[in-house]
């Protein structure tokens, strides 16, 4: 009556069926895949189209597949898409990397050095960097892609305040502390600019500070940051809420 609508489902199996899909996980090929394939409509094609690509070669994954997918593939968003399903989907760092690296040459080809697309390319790059281990090689990737950020947007703008956030995270796992909150608060300054002092990624950049100084042993200051974070998402939350039980006219 509230204008919420609820979905059960019953599921009945046979038990021989049942303990089979405990012993071949199918269950976990299940939920992969509906996340692989969640999102828009439209989009469903591409990313089947993309599966079909990988595994038409038969066999495990190798050098001459990706350079077969590399050769025959010079779309943009196709190539983006190979690579976040070889990073995010697969774990094939290898291959994601290879990916962006060939859709990073692409981009600089085709727009220039200094455009959007190529510092997105290098945040590609660096983030495969980043979950190999290579933090260094990350860091440098980084501070190409916020170069391009600052002559593209200047300083002030979300991209800016993105890469920060990425090179915070680094220094943090390198254990350079002080330096982390550095750029963790430069994030912070230019999202309170930009979205007030209200915000989701205000708390969540709170909130990331807030683990270095835990880490660092300042539970003190580490406390109050959770709760402001904590604060600032409770106070999202409630306004979303809000927004979401708003009354709509229906027109027929």
């Amino acid at each position: 009556m509230q204008g919420f609508f609820h979905i059960c489902e019953i599921q009945l199996h046979h038990s021989e069926i049942y303990k089979l899909d405990k012993v071949l996980m199918s269950h976990d090929y299940y939920e992969y895949f509906r996340t692989y394939f969640a999102g828009a409509t439209h989009s469903l094609k591409d990313r089947l189209d993309d599966l079909k690509l990988i595994i038409s070669q038969g066999g495990d994954l190798d050098e001459y597949l990706l350079n077969e997918l590399l050769e025959r593939n010079k779309n943009e968003r196709r190539l983006e898409r190979l690579g976040a399903l070889f990073e995010l989907s697969l774990c094939e760092y290898h291959f994601a990397l290879g990916v962006y690296g060939k859709l990073f040459e692409i981009r600089v080809q085709k727009h220039g050095p200094r455009h959007p697309l190529v510092a997105k390319a290098y945040t590609n790059m660096a983030n495969v960097l980043e979950k190999q281990g290579k933090l260094d090689e990350a860091m440098e990737l980084h501070k190409a892609s916020q170069e391009v950020n600052k002559r593209t947007h200047g300083g002030k703008h979300e991209s800016v305040a993105n890469t920060y956030e990425h090179m915070a995270m680094i220094l943090k796992e390198q254990l350079e502390y002080a330096h982390a909150i550095k750029y963790f608060e430069m994030a912070l300054e230019i999202n309170k600019e930009i979205h007030g002092e209200k915000n989701s990624l205000v708390a969540n950049t709170l909130n990331n500070i807030a683990v270095v100084y835990q880490e660092q042993g300042n539970l003190d200051k580490a406390l109050v940051l959770y709760q402001e974070s904590l604060a600032l998402t409770e106070n999202f939350l409630l306004i979303r809420i809000g927004q979401s039980q708003q009354p709509t006219a229906t027109w027929r």
